[in-house]
């Protein structure tokens, strides 16, 4: 790679390593949650939760909670955290332990975990911004990265937070009533944090227009 021209950890191991796992990540997670989604959209819709594909539900929200703690600390230990990375950790930290605690909802999990779609292009985008600025697989990545932003991000992710709150009368009898106020504060605040981040994001997009 060549070095890049912004933040001196960008030419650190540690921030090239970040990026590559991250990616990893996020392909394993969004792989496995859009499937389930597809499953539940489009192959059977009516049919009941225990089909086959509900099985990734578990391990792979396990993955994407336990990889954001790790993330976290990561990060910070080696100064490139940021304010904005550490809110969306945090909240999706909280998000992924409740939902695996209660061992779902299924769908409210899916459709949080299927929104690492877009983070596939967004690493690859940080990773090369400041070392090929203008270059075509750099806006490409970052045009992408919009795209799937506003389709898994804000229109599928405000869908899945509205759905949980409309529904949440169906959760199960067991379902503690405080997690479920819990998950309520928490899918109010991711949703809020990705419109905020979706409207600065726009703008960026508009100015490399």
């Amino acid at each position: 790679l060549p070095p890049s021209r912004g933040r001196p950890v960008e030419n650190t191991p540690a921030y090239v390593a970040q990026k590559a796992t991250a990616t990893f990540k996020s392909l394993m997670v969004a792989a496995a949650a859009n499937v389930r989604l597809y499953q539940i959209f489009v192959v059977d819709p009516s049919g009941p939760p225990g089909d086959a594909t509900a099985a990734i539900s578990e391990p792979t929200g396990v993955l994407f909670t336990s990889y954001e703690l790790a993330d976290l600390l990561y990060i910070g230990a080696n100064g490139f955290l940021d304010w904005e990375v550490a809110a969306h950790h945090i909240v999706h930290i909280a998000l992924g332990w409740l939902l695996r605690a209660n061992c779902g909802p299924d769908f409210t999990a899916m459709v949080l975990m299927a929104q690492e779609s877009s983070s596939v292009f967004l690493n690859y985008f940080l990773l090369v911004r400041h070392r090929r600025a203008g270059h075509w697989a750099t806006n490409a990545s970052f045009l992408a990265f919009y795209l799937c932003f506003c389709l898994w991000r804000l229109v599928l992710g405000s869908y899945g937070a509205l759905s949980f709150v409309l529904r949440r009368h169906e959760l199960p009898a067991n379902f503690p009533s405080g997690d479920a106020r819990r998950l309520d504060a928490a899918l109010f605040l991711a949703t809020a944090l990705q419109w905020y981040w979706g409207v600065h994001i726009g703008r960026g997009l508009w100015r490399r227009l």
